[in-house]
């Protein structure tokens, strides 16, 4: 229940902005129900309608109005922020590896590197022995 002279703020349904109201009147209405009453408030237009009809959230101060807009706006941020997680979980099958090449780093992935040991080892002409690193296709 308002008081007549009261200011309200509500918080608009489609836009989402805060528009202050001030109550001009109040009708109530009995029937073997019981009783309804209705305010009707008028915006900063001077244009009057009836508060609980216009679709919108009514706060009796602008803080408690600001106070719903950022829990709005918090819960909207966390939810995004949710959702980029999830869709970044395909990244985690390929990881990066920064590399220096020409002096910048480079985000290649990184190769399956075996072992010394379990490299193919070759005599070279000289004598020399040598590890050789031989793409899978040629193993």
């Amino acid at each position: 229940m308002y008081n007549i002279g009261q200011i309200l703020w509500l918080i608009m349904d489609r836009s989402k902005s805060i528009e202050p109201v001030q109550v001009v009147s109040k009708t109530t209405t009995e029937d073997l129900d019981g009783a309804i009453t209705k305010h009707n408030v008028s915006n900063t237009d001077d244009v009057t309608i009836c508060v609980e009809e216009c679709g919108a959230e009514i706060f009796s101060s602008v803080e408690e109005a600001q106070a719903h807009l950022l829990e709005m706006a918090t819960s909207l941020v966390q939810k995004l922020v949710e959702s980029a997680k999830t869709k970044s979980k395909v990244f985690e099958k390929i990881e990066m590896k920064p590399a220096l090449k020409n002096g910048k780093h480079s985000n290649s992935p990184k190769s399956a590197k075996k072992p010394d040991s379990l490299l193919p080892l070759v005599e070279l002409p000289d004598g020399t022995m040598a590890r050789v690193h031989l793409p899978e296709s040629l193993q």
